[in-house]
């Protein structure tokens, strides 16, 4: 059987917009399970622990100006610790490359906030939306690298396997903080 697309060029499109559409229902998917998020204090929270520890570079550098004595009260405790405020400093033993992939989540979400702490829902959800977006992006290119190598139909369909037989729906729809 020969699974062939007749037009090369048709068929990379209709594939790009397949991953793309997918990429649609992952967003929709993962704010509704932000909705049902009650408390952003909550562990259950996305930036709770070792992703607070990668995202505080964001807030203490756009809102805070990275004086430790301007961030919200107990903010330590309710991130679970994933960084410091001691001295008037922002310690976190976490390097900015996760930071910086978010920022431009970050500074879409500190536009459109009501409270803009740098920790509220609307903060919350540009994290999910990050992970969406480079899980999407990371889907995207594999299909373009694979369809390289062999025809659409299978580089396409290896991207199911990569998607759900590994961690990656994992760190994007549970713990997108990752």
């Amino acid at each position: 059987m020969n699974l062939k697309i007749p037009n090369h060029k048709t068929g990379k499109i209709i594939c790009i917009f397949i991953i793309l559409l997918f990429g649609v229902l992952l967003i929709n998917k993962t704010l509704t399970m932000d909705s049902k998020i009650r408390d952003y204090n909550d562990i259950q929270s996305v930036i709770h622990g070792d992703p607070a520890g990668y995202y505080v570079y964001l807030p203490a550098l756009f809102i805070y100006n990275f004086d430790a004595d301007n961030f919200p009260d107990s903010i330590e405790k309710f991130c679970g610790y994933g960084f410091e405020l001691t001295n008037g400093k922002v310690i976190s033993k976490y390097p900015f490359g996760v930071a910086i992939a978010y920022s431009p989540f970050f500074l879409s979400a500190h536009l459109i906030a009501k409270d803009k702490n740098g920790f509220s829902r609307d903060y919350h959800r540009a994290v999910r939306i990050a992970a969406v977006f480079y899980c999407i992006f990371g889907l995207l290119f594999s299909f373009l690298f694979f369809s390289r190598y062999v025809n659409q139909i299978i580089a396409l369909t290896s991207l199911i396997p990569l998607f759900f037989g590994t961690n990656l729906i994992y760190y994007t729809l549970k713990m997108p903080g990752y």
